[in-house]
């Protein structure tokens, strides 16, 4: 269903996402200009402070400008991607109380394109741009750096199948939900809310494990750097972007494996919604 939505907003899409592209590059520098900008500001040069603000102003209007955007398009996409899948449905005769499910669901393929595939856009420019200054700048602790983003990657893909049984389960409450709100069965609803609770709480424990590697392996990386620029005497400017480099490195490592958990999302959404196809 992927490639159905793709088809029907490639060229809107094509357009955001090129925007994002060249907004994503210009964020991702923002820690060696405020470095370079605070180096400056000791020697009373305010060239690079000008900078850094101009790239901030106009990096928040075009940003604001693309997300407006994006709720046209993807919203058109929405409404066309739900209607077919309902009506589908309704075909081929499928409960009532799980069509309302499905429906539901079906906005996670648009929600994919909306914001699964740019958050892990930006997080690719925002990996590769914090790599590239520790290339030029503490390559000493740049190995330390690759196993600790293999470590979270790794990490991150195995709760991401961690929590797609939960996921299932959850879609599962609902189904029963639906159907007990239709037959007016209170006890039944009750029990529907049950197995979502414990649905839900079961998925925020493995995503609460997944925030704790994220933090530590961040905390690990930035003390690796710190003590790789300070025994090459490195200025407070240049200090203070390294910081900013490495936890947008790991953040946007973090938005990276965020794409795993997406496809298992689509997978629920894609093996429940082909029921009834």
């Amino acid at each position: 269903m992927l490639k159905e939505v793709w088809h029907l907003s490639w060229k809107g899409m094509s357009f955001t996402y090129g925007v994002l592209l060249v907004e994503s590059i210009a964020f991702a520098l923002l820690p060696m200009y405020l470095g370079r900008a605070v180096d400056g500001l000791f020697d009373k040069d305010w060239f690079w402070f000008g900078v850094y603000l101009t790239i901030c102003v106009v990096g928040g209007t075009v940003g604001t400008f693309r997300r407006c955007v994006d709720t046209r398009i993807f919203g058109s996409a929405w409404g066309i991607m739900s209607t077919n899948v309902v009506g589908k449905l309704i075909n081929n005769k499928m409960d009532t109380a799980k069509i309302i499910t499905r429906a539901g669901l079906s906005t996670r393929f648009v929600d994919f394109f909306e914001y699964a595939l740019p958050e892990f856009l930006v997080a690719v420019v925002g990996v590769i741009v914090p790599i590239g200054f520790l290339w030029a700048n503490a390559p000493e602790a740049l190995p330390v750096i690759v196993v600790l983003i293999v470590v979270l990657v790794v990490v991150s893909l195995w709760i991401s199948h961690k929590e797609k049984p939960w996921d299932n389960k959850a879609q599962t409450a609902r189904d029963d939900l639906n159907q007990a709100i239709e037959d007016k069965d209170i006890k039944q609803v009750g029990q529907a809310y049950d197995l979502t609770i414990k649905a839900y709480i079961k998925r925020s424990d493995w995503g609460a494990a997944n925030w704790l590697t994220r933090f530590l392996i961040g905390i690990g990386g930035e003390v690796a750097v710190i003590v790789a620029l300070a025994e090459q005497g490195a200025t407070p400017g240049e200090l203070l972007a390294a910081i900013g480099f490495v936890w947008n490195l790991f953040s946007s490592v973090a938005g990276t494996t965020n794409l795993f958990s997406w496809i298992r999302s689509i997978e629920v959404a894609d093996e429940r919604i082909s029921e009834g196809l």
